[in-house]
Parts: C-alpha cells; sequence; structure tokens
C-alpha cells in the first residue's frame, strides 16, 4: 500500500473539505468514476480528512492506495522504450479506447499524461493515477475541457517513443 499525504496548496484547500472538494475527495471520488466506466484506476482504501484543520496544517487528508509497482505496473513513461512494436500497438489501441470512454461518459481526466498512466508490460493492463476525474453534464464545457486535457497528453507524447503512434494521430485529431 501507499500512503498519499496530500498538502494544502492555497488556503481555499481548508474550505474546499467542507464542500468534499478537496483535492483528498476528488482523487477518491475520481478513481471511482473512472472504474464505474470500466476504466482502471488506482484503487483507494481509505481517504481522511484533518478535521477541523488548523490554518497552519501543512496536510488537509490522506489516502491510502494500492502499490502499482507491487503489481507489476510502471509509468508508460518509464516502461515506454522497454515495449516492441506490438506491445506498443496494443497499448496505443488501450488508451485510444480509453479516451473514446472517457468522451463517451463525458468525464474528464484533467492530468492526463504519461507519467499517470501505469502499464503492465507483459498484459499490457493499464491503470490510472492522479485521477481527479470529473462527469459534466454541460457537452460544449467538457469538449472544451476535454480538448486542454488532450493537449496535456500531446505534450507528454512530443518527447516520448510513442509520437507518431496511432494514439498520438488520435489525440492530433481531437485537438483540431
Amino acid at each position: 500500500m501507499v500512503l498519499k499525504l496530500v498538502k494544502a496548496r492555497t488556503w481555499h484547500e481548508h474550505v474546499k473539505v467542507f464542500w468534499k472538494r478537496s483535492r483528498t475527495h476528488t482523487e477518491y471520488t475520481g478513481a471511482q468514476l473512472l472504474r464505474s466506466i470500466g476504466i482502471g484506476a488506482r484503487e483507494v482504501y481509505e481517504m481522511g480528512i484533518s478535521f477541523p484543520i488548523p490554518r497552519s496544517a501543512l496536510y488537509i487528508g490522506y489516502y491510502l492506495m494500492e502499490n502499482l509497482t507491487e503489481s507489476g505496473l510502471h509509468s508508460l513513461s518509464s516502461i515506454q522504450n522497454d515495449l516492441n512494436d506490438q506491445q506498443v500497438s496494443l497499448l496505443t489501441e488501450q488508451i485510444k479506447i480509453t479516451l473514446e470512454t472517457l468522451e463517451q461518459h463525458s468525464v474528464l481526466y484533467s492530468d492526463l499524461h504519461l507519467d499517470n498512466i501505469f502499464c503492465h508490460p507483459e498484459t499490457m493492463e493499464l491503470k490510472f493515477i492522479d485521477t481527479g476525474a470529473k462527469r459534466y453534464k454541460r457537452r460544449k464545457v467538457f469538449a472544451k475541457k476535454h480538448r486542454k486535457a488532450i493537449r496535456n497528453l500531446l505534450s507528454s507524447l512530443e518527447s516520448s517513443q510513442l509520437k507518431g503512434t496511432e494514439i498520438d494521430l488520435y489525440c492530433q485529431s481531437i485537438n483540431k
């Protein structure tokens, strides 16, 4: 298991805890949302908040989650150079399906980049971390934010082994 302590970036974080909008809450609910639509996300076993939160508190909460490296999963940015052509093809197809699923369900995964995508090199199983995912009811708002998330992914693909693959071309077509 991995314990992640969540720091308050601004004083607003202390207030957001009351409305379940803190970064601690969004990680927990985002992981649940991704799993509910069939996307692999890190299992969060426990979440806690510091209450009441003194203004001088360094941490506003924590979550206890699955250790992906013990399951054989590694960040895509760290293993991309070790993948053969067949693995890259399978991987890019899975990422494309994931992006299509997110769009179909109007779910935004805003922190989309290679460091937040974990992959098992043998089974090609994907899991996502830093899952501040959110479902949007208004399609126009979702589309704007989704394009920004795709630009983040394109930026991480720019200097990667996956540049020029099917996922890169797919993201470029969405970004237009």
